[in-house]
């Protein structure tokens, strides 16, 4: 399901974006950072831009080349990844694209007092964790006096009616990351546009959270045989491995290798422990889950991967769903070949065989 979800926040000469959720995140270790992240955000922490705005500033700049200077400052200091192509596409449209443009009113309706931009934003629900981002545009109040320069605002002079556009850009694609705005610490995410010309500490700080989700889990090599593990206080939660949203559940995380087409069945078995089995490469795009609430505590996928990398987490729920099951507590973990090849020299799979190959504890 693809849906949008619009919020507004109207500050005098704001930038103004509309957002799925707002989640406030500490600074880990770093008390000085206040960053401000919705916990939405692009599978793989990248994604392609059109941008072809017609015309330069009054200083002769293109801003053309001012937005795309903008993206590669985001490029350069954070992990995310903009990719464009110089291609006009309406920011208007829903059309699973990202554009930019100018425009003398926010499709169709005025913009707010003051506001120079907005970013569009749409989401897709996910299997864990906050909805992810699909498309994000940029919309630019063709009203207001746009200029490019640097440095301060000047209060007199030919600039200081002017607002500079580059960092009308670089804050707006900021949101299209998943970032919100910022009121505590100085950032180009402050709600307000300022002296500020370039990316701050805490929005290099909050781009590194939203995206370094997977680094805050241990993730463990799959022996395929069996596991014995545990789902207890020691381990990640939901909350941790996504960066954002409510679910405190607890989870564990097993990476495996393939390098040729492979059926695989995988089993989560416990008496006590409500179990949840998630199947996802290694950007945690997730590909299959089961879930099921039927019956016994036990969970089982069973699906043909091609060559890649992947990831299998061993998940239960945030609450209670039967009587007879936990939400913590012990569980063996069954991974099991069930394609029809014989297996190299070196592997024994329970029983099944297999010519793939793996990486990441073969027993």
């Amino acid at each position: 399901m693809i849906y949008q979800f619009q919020m507004m926040h109207p500050y005098p000469k704001n930038f103004t974006s509309f957002a799925f959720n707002t989640l406030v995140l500490a600074a880990m270790a770093q008390s000085a950072c206040a960053f401000d992240v919705s916990g939405s955000k692009w599978l793989g922490a990248e994604t392609d831009f059109y941008v072809n705005i017609e015309g330069a500033s009054g200083t002769g700049l293109l801003w053309n080349m001012a937005f795309i200077t903008a993206m590669e400052e985001w490029n350069a200091e954070t992990l995310f990844t903009f990719d464009w192509k110089e291609e006009y596409r309406d920011p208007c449209e829903n059309d699973g694209v990202n554009g930019v443009d100018f425009v003398e009113d926010y499709c169709g309706s005025e913009f707010g007092k003051n506001t120079l931009g907005i970013t569009v934003t749409w989401y897709q629900d996910t299997i864990l964790g906050e909805p992810y981002v699909v498309q994000a545009d940029i919309v630019l109040n063709g009203s207001e006096k746009f200029d490019i320069f640097s440095g301060a605002l000047p209060p007199v002079g030919p600039f200081s009616d002017k607002v500079d556009f580059r960092r009308a850009a670089l804050h707006e694609l900021g949101h299209v990351i998943g970032l919100e705005h910022e009121e505590t610490i100085q950032a180009i995410m402050a709600p307000e546009i300022s002296d500020i010309d370039r990316l701050q500490p805490d929005d290099i700080a909050g781009v590194e959270a939203l995206y370094s989700g997977l680094t805050n889990c241990e993730i463990k090599d799959l022996n395929f045989g069996l596991i014995h593990a545990a789902l207890d206080g020691s381990d990640c939660t939901v909350q941790e491995l996504t960066v954002g949203g409510g679910d405190t559940s607890l989870i564990d995380l097993y990476r495996f290798e393939l390098h040729s087409n492979t059926k695989l069945e995988f089993t989560m078995n416990s008496s006590v422990l409500e179990s949840v089995l998630i199947l996802a490469t290694s950007k945690l795009e997730y590909l299959d889950v089961d879930g099921n609430t039927d019956g016994d505590c036990n969970s089982t996928l069973t699906s043909t991967l091609g060559p890649g990398n992947y990831l299998l987490l061993a998940n239960t729920y945030d609450e209670a769903i039967k009587e007879s099951c936990q939400l913590s507590g012990p569980y063996q973990l069954k991974a099991v070949f069930l394609s029809p090849q014989v297996l190299g020299a070196n592997s024994s799979l329970l029983g099944g065989s297999s010519s793939a190959e793996f990486r990441g504890g073969i027993t």
